[in-house]
Parts: structure tokens; sequence; C-alpha cells
């Protein structure tokens, strides 16, 4: 059935829904298949890659009850906070805190830890000796040296906008969805003491902050997922 692009009648609304949650869905199994594809490798691996490798059990479990529409939110709120926090500074694209690059292959991270990221990439003239014309034209390129200044400042007042509404929860929810807590963790550090109340009460309680996330963001686009 073919419908128009203008239209907005109930059996096209749910038509571009089902198709979005078909989408949603088969992007979360795929990541659900290369995380257990990973784990396959060695069981000391925590399902996130290589160069981005902490552990994060939210993501695991909403991974495993197949919510990947609240795991997009999850993941866009660590992107604000990661932003919001950056101190990035005018005058170039800086490097956040979470890596310094010694060289092309070396890095340092937060940690103090030197950090293998792969090979050196070479330059053309170190691949075939030859250093070109010095008569080409110089082609100007965009400075947006800015553009993290202004993320960094846009993300501030978001970020604190979605603290205020996740207001009493904001601490357990952070603990969740930035520090990489497990449910059972969050419940104990909620006065739950058995294991079962503990997880049940911080899955409802991270579902209740995703949800007040997606309603206050709307939309999340997979090119911001992406960013």
């Amino acid at each position: 059935m073919t419908i128009a692009a203008n239209d907005n009648t109930p059996s096209a609304r749910k038509l571009a829904m089902d198709t979005e949650r078909k989408r949603d869905d088969r992007a979360a199994e795929k990541l659900k298949r290369s995380i257990r594809a990973r784990q396959a490798i060695g069981d000391g691996w925590d399902g996130r890659p290589d160069n981005d490798n902490i552990a994060w059990p939210l993501a695991k479990a909403l991974l495993a009850e197949k919510n990947g529409d609240l795991l997009k939110y999850a993941i866009r709120y660590r992107q604000i906070e990661a932003s919001a926090t950056s101190g990035a500074q005018l005058g170039g694209t800086s490097q956040g805190m979470e890596f310094m690059p010694l060289d092309q292959r070396t890095w340092l991270n937060a940690k103090g830890e030197v950090v293998n990221k792969g090979a050196r990439r070479l330059t053309a003239v170190e691949v075939t000796g030859d250093i070109g014309t010095h008569n080409g034209a110089k082609v100007a390129k965009k400075w947006n040296g800015d553009a993290k200044v202004h993320a960094m400042i846009d993300d501030k007042a978001l970020l604190a906008q979605l603290r205020n509404r996740l207001g009493i929860i904001l601490e357990p929810f952070e603990e969740l969805v930035l520090h990489g807590k497990t449910y059972e963790h969050v419940g104990r550090m909620m006065g739950i003491g058995n294991h079962a109340g503990a997880k049940g009460a911080a899955s409802a309680l991270v579902h209740m902050g995703l949800i007040a996330i997606r309603d206050a963001l709307g939309d999340v686009t997979r090119q911001q997922l992406a960013a």
C-alpha cells in the first residue's frame, strides 16, 4: 500500500510508527548479536567497543528487554553530559578529557595509561615520496573551532533542564546512566535490602527517568546518536 507523504490518517501514522519500531528492534538485535559475539572472545570483555571499553550494565539490561527506544535516550543523555562537561575552548577542536594524543599511534587516557590506538596514518608524501607541485591554488577550509564551545554552552543549559526534570531521582538515575552501576547496586543504595527488590526498584526508577528524558527531548535522530 502506498501512502502519500502528507497523509496524516490514523492508518498512515500507525504504519510509520510500526516501521520505526521495526527499525529500532533490528538495530537493538544487531547490537545484541555484536555483544554476544564479542563476549565469546573472552569473559573479561564487558560489551563495549575496544576504544570505549567502559562497563555499562544498563545498556545490556535494556537490550535484554528489547527496549531500544529508551536506550537511545540513555545514550543521548550521556552525550549531553559529556559535551556539557567537556571544557571545550575557543581556538581549535580541543580534545576531551578522555584521551590526549602523544602521537598518531599512542594516546594517554585520563588514568595516565598509555593506549595504542592503531597504525599511524601515512601522508601522501610518505607513501609516494612526491611532494607535489607548489603552484596549486590553496582551498580555504571552513573553520569550526568554536563548534564544540557552542555545543558545550547549549548542552550545559539543556543538562540543567533535564536534571531539574529528574528531580529527586537524579542521583540514582545518573549512577545507572553515567557511572555504570548495576540495578542491584543502585537499589541497595536506595535502601532496599534484598536482591530482587533492589533490582526491581532500580529498573522502575531508570525507566521512569528515561521516559521523562524522552518527553523532554522529543525525537532523537540517528545522526545525533552517531555524533
